[in-house]
């Protein structure tokens, strides 16, 4: 093992064991703790297809990683002498009198038939669901229409909403059983698709929404929890790769360790190959590209995006190591638009963003607030990965949230600040 995993590792651990009275939510926390294991489990290079990294590739993570801290560090600053409230001050109980049940149940009933419309028209013009196809893992890549079609991917809103319905509704049992239909019905419809990431995001919002509301959840629990996160999010692999496939994602990595650890590969790999597609492109491009990516949220809606591309050759995996592992880390696409004034600007601003965001909830922890810090930690969470932040549909799952959670509040307690 390296120094520079053993390091990590050791710090991770006593970030947990020094901060397990403090907020566990914290961005910097958050942040610390991604990052430790994710650059601690990289370096144990248990794949040969990872390479040596060279000065520039460390420069420009450590980089972005600074910069991030830092823009959450200054902001920590200016909020210093702010009466914002512990943790255990702001939990409380829901109550009835916090929501309208009326208002979110018919919100959730709009947008559960908005998805089922979606979902079915996308099946007739694409004639197939990607579970039930021979090659479920090209076939969900290819399973989408732009448009009506986008209404599928409200179910992140779906999902939190009706989790959030269910928890706080004590009378009408017959609406929450609907609700509880139409939650079901989501999650496994949307389980055929063989898409992770939008199933993760409702419940860890959940989770976040209940730490900073309730007494229910608690810094010990939040380990375990995780572990059966990580769990969920590669069993969804085991419905996209046969025990054939993964075998033969194994050899296709190179893995150091044995045959009858295969199934260790898609994780390790999962992690690890952002960071080495990182080092390995970075530093190496022959242009920038000036905000296409970063603002690919805005271009891509109004049709720019695809209009640049007809003009512009732009490489859609640059100096990427295998093709089998295609993201480069949140980072990347900073680098990739601006250069290392990218990687320095916007993760600061990033930071800021975040933790301004954080001390407004912990002054004032309303639903809403709480509900859209939770998607920037969700964000927080994955920047090892993709830059989810960047994601039209996700954007969109983070307004449609905002302002659901923000209506059903009563007015009163808007305006009394609880």
């Amino acid at each position: 093992m390296s120094a520079v995993s053993i390091t990590c590792f050791i710090l991770f651990i006593l970030i947990l064991i020094l901060g397990k009275r403090k907020d566990f939510f914290s961005p910097a926390k958050v942040f610390a703790l991604v990052w430790l294991m994710t650059i601690g489990l990289t370096d144990l290079k248990l794949s040969r297809l990872q390479i040596t990294w060279d000065g520039i590739a460390w420069f420009s993570l450590l980089l972005a990683i600074f910069s991030f801290l830092l823009g959450v560090y200054v902001v920590y600053v200016l909020f210093f002498d702010t009466n914002y409230l512990r943790i255990k001050d702001v939990r409380f109980s829901f109550t009835k009198a916090e929501i309208d049940e009326n208002l979110l149940f018919k919100i959730i009933i709009v947008l559960f038939t908005l998805y089922s419309v979606s979902y079915f028209i996308t099946y007739m013009i694409r004639g197939f669901v990607p579970i039930f196809t021979k090659m479920p893992e090209i076939a969900r890549t290819k399973w989408g229409v732009f448009g009506i079609g986008s209404f599928v991917l409200t179910i992140p809103a779906i999902l939190y909403l009706s989790l959030i319905y269910i928890f706080i509704s004590k009378t009408n049992f017959a609406r929450k059983l609907t609700i509880i239909f139409v939650m079901l019905t989501s999650f496994i419809t949307y389980v055929f698709l063989l898409n992770r990431f939008y199933l993760l995001l409702p419940i860890a919002l959940f989770l976040i929404l209940l730490y900073y509301k309730t007494n229910k959840l608690r810094p010990r629990n939040i380990l375990i929890i995780l572990l059966v996160f990580s769990l969920i999010f590669f069993e969804i692999s085991s419905l996209r790769l046969s025990r054939y496939a993964i075998n033969i994602l194994y050899y296709l990595s190179e893995m150091k360790f044995g045959k009858e650890y295969a199934i260790f590969t898609e994780p390790y790999m999962y992690i690890s190959m952002n960071l080495e597609n990182f080092a390995n492109a970075v530093g190496k491009l022959d242009f920038f590209t000036y905000g296409y990516f970063v603002f690919d949220f805005v271009l891509k809606p109004i049709g720019l995006k695809d209009l640049i591309s007809d003009y512009v050759y732009i490489k859609e995996f640059p100096n990427i190591i295998n093709h089998a592992y295609n993201t480069y880390t949140m980072f990347f696409i900073y680098y990739r638009d601006f250069g290392f004034a990218g990687l320095f600007v916007i993760p600061l601003l990033f930071g800021s963003f975040v933790s301004y965001v954080y001390y407004k909830m912990r002054m004032n922890p309303t639903i809403y607030n709480i509900s859209f810090y939770g998607m920037l930690i969700f964000v927080v969470a994955f920047s090892f990965f993709v830059p989810i932040i960047h994601w039209i549909h996700f954007v969109f799952n983070l307004i449609l949230i905002y302002i659901t959670t923000f209506l059903i509040t009563c007015k009163k307690n808007i305006i009394a600040g609880k």
